[in-house]
């Protein structure tokens, strides 16, 4: 998603509510939202590499929703949206804090946020803390 497109998704939905989550790279954000939209038996736990990890149901799985990773490199740059319209409610997976790709990255990443916190007419947010 380009920039422009993030424009274009925030005049389409501005008024719903937007919906996101902020916290550290790695913390959770992209499987909390999974979690909000599809309910908890949307989500399985699996063990990958010795560790145990959240994954996405198959059967929940869309094209172009979030990404969920399992390791504490970012994945987000550019965040990714879903609409809700029975609720009115758009969600927004967001780059995590402390972005591990550099001072570029993480300087995007807030110039996004706060372009989405200008844009929107009513948010709500959740602070995931690891």
């Amino acid at each position: 998603m380009a920039v422009d497109e993030i424009s274009q998704v925030m005049q389409k939905y501005n008024d719903y509510c937007l919906v996101l989550v902020i916290g550290n790279t790695g913390c959770g954000k992209s499987t909390l939202l999974t979690s909000l939209i599809f309910g908890k038996d949307s989500l399985e736990i699996e063990k990958i590499d010795g560790k145990r990890v959240i994954k996405q149901k198959k059967e929940f799985e869309l094209k172009d929703l979030f990404s969920i990773g399992h390791d504490d490199v970012s994945k987000t740059f550019l965040p990714d949206f879903y609409p809700d319209r029975k609720n009115k409610v758009l969600y927004a997976d967001i780059a995590g804090l402390q972005d591990t790709r550099g001072n570029l990255m993480e300087f995007v990443n807030k110039f996004v946020t706060k372009y989405l916190f200008m844009k929107s007419k009513r948010i709500k947010f959740i602070v995931a803390i690891t």
